[in-house]
């Protein structure tokens, strides 16, 4: 799968151009230069998403060809991905953006990161489960929760534990 991304620009380029030639690309693609559109649309929250738009781009430029990583990791999963950038939208402003990475198995991941100890990840799957595991002191917190169009309350309750 082969996509094309543009760096962020203040203003939305009017001749976005793709090289996508498999039908995942192109599926991809259209994600990437609807989360720009978001993006240029929306004042608010412009450095929030031109910091998720930029990861997500990397996704697609590292992580769109098989064995990205040299030890055979699939490529981004197109629903997964598709799925995680609706994810992201429902992220509330106040939390710091998470990292956003694309997992061996394909799969994309948000990751907050305080410390050894004070730690949260969510991998979201092509068919809306958000596997989650953090890291609190002492405590733990692991478990699956399904996406349909907004985070679960588990999910929220975990991502206020990490940044307190």
């Amino acid at each position: 799968m082969t996509a094309t991304c543009i760096p962020y620009t203040q203003r939305r380029p009017t001749n976005i151009e793709s090289n996508a030639i498999s039908g995942d690309a192109c599926f991809v693609f259209s994600i990437v230069d609807l989360a720009r559109t978001h993006l240029s649309n929306n004042t608010t929250r412009d450095s929030y998403f031109h910091q998720a738009v930029e990861s997500f781009g990397k996704i697609i430029e590292e992580c769109s060809e098989g064995n990205w990583d040299g030890c055979g990791a699939d490529p981004v999963n197109p629903n997964s991905f598709l799925i995680a950038y609706q994810v992201f939208q429902t992220l509330p402003t106040w939390f710091s953006p998470p990292e956003i990475s694309c997992d061996p198995d394909g799969e994309v991941s948000f990751g907050w990161y305080f410390g050894p100890n004070k730690t949260f990840s969510i991998s979201i799957g092509s068919n809306g489960e958000l596997h989650f595991s953090g890291l609190f002191g002492f405590a733990e917190a692991y478990g699956t929760e399904h996406f349909y169009g907004e985070l679960p309350n588990t999910i929220l309750d975990n991502i206020c534990r990490v940044h307190s």
